[in-house]
């Protein structure tokens, strides 16, 4: 027995503060027979501690070799569950749960980061050679840009949004407007330097061009047509003669917002000018081929009368001086008679020339005007062209129809017609040998007695002629008088309503007769004499001729041709009685068997309300000459 040690503690001064004292044991711990034997030698400070539930127990322990023994001294401390908090506990696990949140979160952002890293240093490694590809594309593209620019024969002109020019335009910008640096100037001073703002056309064009930075797609929608298309531009090269120039604009947007603008010019000052003669080559083609029509067309001693009349006033016409303001009197005058001389001889295109120089003379005051010496110049040139073609047809001084250099004059002048020659020996030789006639003229003659026959009716009536020459060989005029005649007397009687019937269907008080021509392709020419009056009942027409017996069979059984043809018949007429205009039956027979002998065909046509059509149709070896078609318009004839 190597023996007892007895040892004294002072618990106070081992424990320290009161509350720590709490729950302590203490133990000592020795060896007894070289055995770690671990006793409770001394009494627990706190006895109640062995009842209650430990949640935790801290522990220390501390040992000394003294005497020859291993002296250990444990301390033990309790965690019971009565002192545990709970929101502490609560705060703890919420604190831990964020916590490894904000861990996992660091960790992945933490991966992300390095394989943008990774991918950074990929990047880098290829960028600066993708910047030299890049680069060299772009500069292969520029120079693209550049040739096509050079090679256009166009004004490219690239602007921004305060209208600067771009520094790439086309080299042709250079030669068309004679300026060598254009680049970073505005489109104001450069292209549309000679607009004038006092023009309201100008004004709108050079507002719109200064706005254009803040335009979205919809207002330069609103706001383009106030753009020009043409622009009168002078060269420096050329200050004397201003150049047109053709307008295209091709704004350019991004997300909505007006970036910069192309604006593509071309010069058409030649092409305008070429226009320019060609229409005046054009209009002095058709002068040409309206004064041909007008002679032929008119009646030899009227004409003779007019050029005999006023070569004397076309002589005081030249010899006005416009300063001397005593001659206007007797220029006026003589514009007047000269007026009324051509429309007597059927000149209607010099009539109409005299009366616009009388206009532009009634409204100057004091010396003439510009414009009225311009027309004045006007009548002399167009009486000298009337008086030409009348002294090649009618006086000729000597010439032969066959003479080659006159008839191809006549077809230069006739050229629309495409007449060959030989054919226009024989249409003038026809023409001064009166083998042809004009039906138009022949159409005219009938006004005043149907304008006479419609007043005895109570009705009124209106003449319109064709406004052009057709010829046709002299033996048909019996028949077409014929026909004029019976269609012209039919019209008025049966087609053409009275005044209170007109005014009830909304049409003008006086009816109107139309002659008009009309070419089919195998040369030959329809001659038509069609009204606006109340058109045919078919009904009427085959009740009567059901009456008569000249037909057999129900309406219904008659298409709407076959029921005009039944006018045609012999002994047919829709008046119940007979009078000194119609009834009796015997004139649209008459027409159609006269017609018949010459191969002239005859047919009528009707729509109902709207009027009648009745037309005659002329093989072409009975048409000498046709008119072309002109801006001139049909003869009215008001009676």
């Amino acid at each position: 027995v190597i023996g007892i040690i007895s040892t004294t503690i002072d618990l106070t001064l081992l424990l320290g503060d009161t509350k720590w004292r709490e729950g302590v044991t203490l133990f000592m711990t020795t060896s007894l027979n070289n055995e770690a034997i671990e006793k409770d030698i001394f009494r627990h400070v706190d006895r109640a501690a062995d009842q209650k539930i430990i949640f935790a127990e801290l522990t220390s322990k501390l040992y000394l070799d003294k005497f020859g023994q291993n002296i250990g001294l444990k301390f033990s401390k309790g965690l019971f569950w009565e002192r545990i908090n709970p929101g502490a506990i609560f705060l703890t696990i919420i604190g831990l749960l964020l916590l490894g949140l904000l861990s996992h979160y660091l960790i992945n952002t933490y991966e992300k980061l390095q394989k943008s890293l990774i991918d950074l240093a990929d990047i880098n490694k290829n960028l600066e050679e993708r910047v030299k590809d890049r680069t060299r594309d772009l500069s292969v593209a520029h120079a693209e840009i550049k040739e096509i620019l050079d090679n256009l024969d166009e004004i490219v002109l690239p602007i921004n949004g305060q209208g600067i020019i771009s520094t790439t335009y086309s080299l042709a910008s250079k030669r068309l407007l004679g300026l060598e640096d254009i680049g970073n100037k505005t489109i104001g001073e450069v292209l549309f330097k000679d607009l004038n703002r006092l023009n309201e056309s100008d004004s709108r064009h050079l507002f719109t061009i200064s706005m254009l930075s803040g335009f979205n797609e919809f207002q330069w929608f609103l706001s383009a047509n106030d753009l020009l298309p043409l622009v009168s531009y002078h060269h420096p090269n050329h200050p004397e003669k201003p150049r047109t120039l053709s307008m295209k604009y091709s704004p350019i947007f991004v997300e909505d917002k007006f970036t910069k603008m192309i604006i593509v010019a071309n010069d058409i000052s030649e092409v305008l000018a070429l226009k320019a003669s060609l229409a005046e080559a054009e209009k002095s083609s058709s002068l040409s081929q309206l004064i041909i029509g007008e002679i032929l067309q008119s009646e030899k001693t009227n004409i003779a009368t007019f050029f005999g009349e006023s070569e004397v006033r076309i002589s005081n016409i030249k010899t006005y001086e416009p300063t001397d303001q005593s001659q206007r009197p007797e220029l006026l005058r003589d514009l007047h008679t000269l007026k009324g001389s051509a429309r007597s001889a059927g000149l209607k295109t010099f009539a109409s020339q005299v009366h616009k120089t009388e206009d532009t003379l009634e409204h100057a005051e004091g010396a003439i005007s510009p414009e009225a010496k311009t027309e004045l110049i006007r009548t002399v040139d167009t009486y000298a062209e009337y008086a030409k073609v009348y002294q090649r047809i009618f006086a000729g001084s000597g010439k032969n129809p066959n003479d080659s250099d006159f008839l191809t004059w006549i077809a230069s002048s006739l050229s629309s017609n495409k007449i060959p020659n030989r054919d226009l020996a024989k249409l003038i030789h026809d023409f001064n040998s009166n083998l042809i006639y004009d039906a138009g003229a022949q159409f005219l003659s009938f006004a005043p007695a149907t304008a006479e026959l419609a007043s005895q009716l109570g009705k009124k009536i209106n003449f319109q002629g064709p406004g052009r020459a057709l010829y046709l060989a002299m033996e048909t005029r019996s028949i077409l008088n014929e026909a004029f005649t019976h269609c012209t007397r039919n019209a008025i009687d049966h087609g053409i309503e009275s005044i209170e019937e007109r005014q009830k269907s909304n049409k003008a008080e006086a009816g109107t007769l139309t002659l008009s021509y009309a070419g089919l392709p195998d040369g030959k020419i329809q001659v038509i004499v069609g009204d606006d009056g109340r058109g045919i009942n078919l009904r009427k027409v085959h009740e009567i001729a059901l009456k008569k017996a000249l037909v057999a069979t129900s309406f219904e059984n008659f298409s709407h041709e076959e029921v005009l043809e039944l006018l045609f018949l012999p002994g047919f007429s829709t008046k119940e009685s007979v009078s000194e205009i119609s009834g009796r039956g015997v004139g649209l027979d008459a027409v159609r068997h006269g017609c018949q002998k010459m191969q002239i065909g005859v047919h009528l046509e009707s729509t109902q309300g709207q009027g009648s059509r009745f037309v005659l149709t002329f093989p072409s070896h009975l048409v000498g000459y046709l008119q072309p078609i002109f801006e001139t318009g049909p003869t009215h004839v008001r009676l």
